[in-house]
């Protein structure tokens, strides 16, 4: 399954629907290991604009964009991650966004 990455470290949904349901609201990668950090989170529209960037502090994107709900679309995404060996990989696919 494309979907299932190192399927013994992190997983990456391929939807989300926020709807402040408490269910499936953000997006991001889901770590199954230990100690993996993410490095890098990036998410753009169809027309390559950029709609969220991971902070320290922020590390799942909630389907908002400058301060409004972003539609429902299909956006791309960039993730890198780092594993406790040092070693880092980079993801990219995308995500369907419903509400």
């Amino acid at each position: 399954d494309p979907d299932t990455l190192d399927c013994n470290k992190i997983f990456i949904p391929n939807a989300f629907t926020p709807g402040n349901d408490e269910f499936n609201d953000t997006f991001g990668v889901v770590l199954a290991g230990d100690n993996i950090e993410i490095v890098e989170f990036f998410v753009y529209n169809r027309w390559g604009q950029k709609v969220f960037e991971a902070t320290p502090t922020v590390k799942r994107w909630d389907g908002n964009f400058d301060g409004d709900e972003a539609p429902s679309d299909v956006y791309v995404y960039y993730i890198k991650v780092r594993y406790p060996d040092g070693t880092e990989d980079g993801y990219q696919g995308d995500v369907t966004l419903l509400r």
